[in-house]
């Protein structure tokens, strides 16, 4: 993995600061700047020690989540296309597994859900072969486990594990897959998980809001000072999710303001759940993180009133090998 070394130096002590462009190998990078002239195709040449393959490829999402007060008749919905070398014509099947995740007790699963085989796939406008419009019905899914709507809770989740089929039998899935592939930049659509919750509209729990920290959540200072400065920060919606927020800024402005990916939160019916968010900048190994802080969560007492957001986070939760003990913070959103 190709690293930045960024240098900076606080009052107490000297540390280096490690940024690692994790979007994509160096490796995967070369092949970029390589004969490929469709970007999409770069990666494919890296199963298998470099044989060729294929991956689902994320069109559109539609809807991506289950609405608990439309049981009968919220799905998953999306398009997706087959990347390989003849526009998707070496897919021959396309298999979703499906794992119930329940915020309480025992997953379920894997099972197999649904296969599709290419007679059941379409040309579509970018000249690749794919499927457009999958729904996914959450009543259908619950049936395959026996779960009535009474069994279904808010932040239940059900985890689908996406595999093709090439036509001389090869199999490709996320776990045979390059990182490349799998991240945002490809768009690769293998896996995924959809979240029974409680849909928003996009003009609430979004907006110009007033960050600051609540000092009873503890130190805000911990570590190498307050993760995000305070002052405003736009909460924005996050696409093919009507629950998720994010907000961007950037991170440790105590010891020199590093340009982070956005911190993003869901709402989950009755709390908001801080989602697991990486700062790609470490010390040494590693990388330091920010994650929900599981000992307190953030009750949202009425979805209607958007007045007032509280995140409880643990920063810290892997140090990046900079000596600090995990820190819980409390951040306070307040809407102008």
């Amino acid at each position: 993995m190709f690293r930045q070394r960024l240098i900076t130096r606080t009052s107490k002590k000297h540390f280096i600061m490690i940024k690692k462009l994790s979007f994509i190998s160096f490796f995967a990078a070369l092949l970029l700047l390589g004969s490929c002239k469709d970007d999409s195709l770069a990666p494919i040449v890296t199963f298998d020690q470099l044989g060729k393959g294929a991956y689902v490829r994320l069109v559109e999402l539609i809807s991506g989540e289950y609405d608990l007060k439309n049981f009968e008749t919220t799905a998953y919905e999306y398009s997706i296309e087959f990347v390989d070398l003849e526009n998707g014509n070496l897919v021959r099947q396309y298999d979703l597994a499906v794992t119930y995740k329940p915020k309480s007790g025992d997953n379920q699963g894997p099972t197999l859900y649904k296969s599709f085989s290419s007679d059941q796939f379409q040309t579509l406008a970018s000249g690749r072969k794919g499927m457009e419009n999958i729904k996914i019905p959450l009543k259908e899914v619950a049936d395959l486990f026996g779960l009535t709507e009474a069994d279904i809770s808010a932040g239940d989740q059900f985890a689908f594990d996406g595999t093709i089929t090439t036509t001389d039998g090869r199999t490709f899935g996320a776990e045979n897959s390059s990182a490349a592939i799998n991240g945002s930049a490809f768009q690769g659509h293998f896996d995924f998980t959809v979240k029974a919750t409680c849909p928003l509209p996009d003009d609430k729990w979004s907006g110009t809001y007033e960050l600051s920290y609540d000092d009873a959540g503890g130190d805000p200072t911990a570590g190498f000072g307050t993760p995000f400065p305070a002052g405003d920060v736009e909460v924005t919606t996050v696409p093919g999710s009507t629950t998720l927020r994010q907000f961007s800024a950037q991170w440790g402005c105590d010891i020199g303001c590093f340009d982070v990916d956005p911190l993003t939160f869901d709402f989950v019916c009755t709390e908001v759940v801080v989602l697991d968010w990486d700062s790609g900048l470490a010390c040494g190994g590693g990388s330091i993180t920010i994650v929900q802080d599981g000992s307190r969560p953030s009750p949202v007492a009425d979805l209607a009133d958007d007045s007032v957001i509280v995140l409880n986070i643990i920063e810290y939760q892997d140090d990046g090998e900079c000596g600090i003990d995990p820190a819980p913070k409390t951040i306070v959103l307040t809407k102008k």
